[in-house]
């Protein structure tokens, strides 16, 4: 059997409707070659952790809090869990 490397982040993880097009795309995919999945940060997480890491304390805590909330609307669940 063949092998192929997917690589997803950005663009392609900016959402809901995204990460499911993604999974069914892996899933086709492992059925078709043995798989190895990178996935990296969603659309701007990038930037939003660079940002954090310029900002005050205080600063830097209410960014993270919102980037958080961003990941848990993104899932539709409360991810905080698997954060701490």
């Amino acid at each position: 059997m063949s092998a192929i490397t997917l690589k997803f982040g950005g663009s392609t993880l900016n959402g809901p409707e995204s990460i499911k097009r993604v999974s069914r795309l892996i899933a086709l995919k492992s059925k078709q070659a043995r798989s190895f999945v990178v996935v990296s940060a969603l659309k701007g997480s990038t930037e939003a952790l660079i940002a954090i890491s310029r900002s005050t304390a205080t600063e830097a805590l209410a960014q993270f809090d919102a980037l958080i909330e961003r990941h848990r609307l993104t899932h539709g669940r409360d991810r905080r869990r698997h954060l701490a």
